[in-house]
């Protein structure tokens, strides 16, 4: 990690249980350099994702990014990637 000055959110900002049920190890972020990406509030190069709920239980490519709540809170934004065009946005 080397761009710190540049950071607006901290890694204790980062929900390391959800990454990591996710898919997504700490190891796996600072690795690839998302880490850093992350943090300064960027998004993230795609990521295999994997979602598991009660109803559902998908895996899929997708960037993540960190955003604030109205409250000041982190929150982890998840963007689909579709393999035809790149993003499930466009």
């Amino acid at each position: 990690m080397g761009k710190k000055s540049n950071y607006i959110f901290s890694e204790t900002d980062m929900d390391w249980t959800r990454l990591q049920s996710l898919g997504i190890s700490r190891q796996q972020l600072e690795d690839s350099g998302n880490l850093d990406s992350l943090l300064s509030g960027e998004e993230t190069a795609v990521l295999s994702v994997h979602l598991r709920t009660t109803v559902i239980d998908l895996t899929m490519d997708a960037t993540i990014r960190l955003v604030r709540s109205t409250e000041g809170n982190a929150l982890m934004e998840i963007n689909g990637v579709s393999p035809d065009n790149g993003s499930f946005e466009e």
